[in-house]
């Protein structure tokens, strides 16, 4: 069976350096590693994003294209991210309008939930005449029984390479071997597969799989790619140079080549090490310990803290925030916690959000909390509406804090937040101002687990709605009022999680004495 060696190490080692690879630096890495035989070559990602900081080989546009000297028998290809097209107003013919004649083949990256919806694109790929390979993602997150569904599907589409790849890098080698079994029965084309090295097994793995019916592997130089890295191209070739798997007679990779890269190896520090070994063992996506080790003040101890923080969050899938949340929530405070029970004084609270409808309302709700003598809290930014005395301000995202900080130093309302989410230098400005805060905790879980404490709540993530309601939840009060919680329609691709949330606080402690004074969207009874 045929070996396809297909070098990525511009396109995921631009992970490293924002694709910011200059023209001469790819021609001399094209020229030089052409001379190993390696006769595929992913050059980078095609995108239509609109960022100067994006380098040349992450976007691949005409510009980039026309300037490279493709060695002779070297197809060049790029990645597409399917998400960045699927359910967006643009095709993936967007992506080629004046390219030129360069690019031979596109790999269209794919998660599980977007299998079903790249039809389209891979069509308009082969009509176009590309060899087209879809790259399915987080293999290890999907069910064995699905994998034969997503064969069958893309079957019909008459897709050239299924290539499927250990994003989180937590596979074993008896794992490959299943996994490339599975794909071996259900699709009888050619197969590949996209290794990371978190274990220090990218290499073993790509073997397992190769010996078990796989015939497509990634690899690149000196392993450089997204955290960990993946399977080395030079260790590759060499360890198959003598071997009976060396069919296409691939040839060691030239020492300028290594040297080339071991400057960027430096520079940005890729490979295995024990931060991502746990990370492949916690299922962490690699770039959130990427971001982590690339600052450089970060001590060993506060790693693992971060790191061990991350576990116990939804990380599969890298959310920028998430890394916000471990640098402010994991911070020890000797801050006093601050008891809703003792706060609330009032059976009945107000939950003010910052809808439209409120401002329609606003006389008619400023009498009802009269009348009513209601607590009101105004949620994050919401203006004092109702000129009234007996009110709070209650926020909890840590973004939002960081965004709102000015709004926040310069208000004197008294501020019920979760503290250990305050960024440092925000939180010294606040003690500045003798700004008054009432600490009511807040920890993240993954598991969509909701507590509530005397002083403290567990949220699956810091959703004000969510936050406002365990508060007043803890404070033990007989009604709670919302307001300007307009919500979406179903359809409407802004909607949130709000109505979730509101449904597992309703059932999990069995409220049913939650009341819009708005109109709301949101299915309160």
């Amino acid at each position: 069976m045929k070996l396809n060696i297909l070098d990525c190490s511009l396109r995921d080692g631009g992970y490293y350096n924002n694709w910011n690879f200059s023209i001469s630096f790819v021609n001399k890495y094209l020229h030089l590693l052409s001379k190993s035989n390696i006769k595929y070559i992913e050059i980078g990602f095609k995108s239509l994003i609109n960022d100067k900081e994006i380098g040349l080989a992450g976007k691949c546009d005409d510009k980039f294209l026309v300037k490279l000297n493709v060695p002779k028998g070297v197809n060049l290809g790029v990645m597409i991210n399917s998400s960045d097209f699927i359910n967006k107003p643009i095709n993936v013919s967007d992506f080629f309008k004046t390219t030129s004649d360069k690019i031979k083949f596109v790999r269209l990256a794919t998660h599980e939930g977007d299998i079903l919806k790249i039809g389209k694109a891979i069509t308009w790929l082969k009509n176009n005449g590309y060899i087209v390979a879809v790259n399915i993602m987080q293999i290890s997150e999907i069910k064995f029984n699905q994998i034969r569904v997503y064969c069958d599907y893309l079957k019909k589409l008459n897709v050239d390479i299924l290539y499927f790849a250990d994003s989180l890098g937590c596979l074993k080698p008896n794992d490959i071997k299943i996994i490339s079994k599975i794909f071996k029965k259900n699709w009888h084309g050619d197969i590949g597969i996209h290794a990371h090295d978190n274990f220090g097994l990218a290499l073993k793995n790509t073997k397992i799989a190769y010996q078990n019916g796989v015939n497509w592997v990634d690899s690149t130089i000196l392993g450089m790619g997204r955290g960990p890295g993946n399977t080395k191209t030079e260790s590759l070739i060499s360890s198959i140079s003598k071997s009976k798997f060396n069919t296409c007679k691939y040839k060691n990779i030239k020492n300028e080549l290594i040297i080339l890269f071991k400057i960027l190896k430096k520079k940005y520090r890729w490979g295995t090490n024990k931060y991502y070994h746990y990370s492949g063992k916690k299922k962490i996506h690699p770039t959130y310990i990427q971001e982590i080790l690339a600052n450089r003040n970060n001590s060993k101890k506060e790693i693992f803290l971060m790191i061990k923080g991350l576990a116990k969050l939804n990380v599969k899938k890298y959310n920028p925030f998430n890394m916000y949340f471990i640098h402010n929530f994991l911070k020890k405070n000797n801050y006093a916690e601050a008891i809703p029970k003792k706060i609330l004084n009032n059976e009945k609270i107000l939950i003010v959000g910052p809808g439209k409808t409120v401002y329609n309302m606003k006389e008619r709700i400023k009498s009802f909390i009269i009348n009513e003598k209601l607590t009101v809290l105004y949620t994050n930014k919401v203006p004092n509406l109702f000129n009234i005395k007996n009110y709070f301000r209650i926020a909890c995202h840590p973004l939002r804090l960081l965004t709102d900080s000015a709004f926040y130093i310069k208000s004197k309302d008294p501020l019920i937040v979760p503290v250990a989410s305050i960024p440092k230098k925000i939180f010294n400005k606040f003690k500045k101002k003798n700004k008054k805060l009432l600490n009511f905790g807040l920890k993240l879980n993954k598991k969509n687990i909701f507590k509530v404490g005397k002083s403290n709540c567990s949220l699956p993530e810091p959703l004000i709605i969510g936050y406002s309601l365990c508060f007043a939840i803890s404070a033990n009060v007989k009604k709670i009022y919302i307001a300007g919680f307009d919500g979406f329609k179903k359809d409407d691709p802004y909607n949130d999680t709000t109505q979730k949330v509101i449904n597992i606080i309703k059932k999990k402690f069995s409220i049913n004495y939650i009341n819009s004074l708005t109109n709301t969207y949101y299915k309160l009874k």
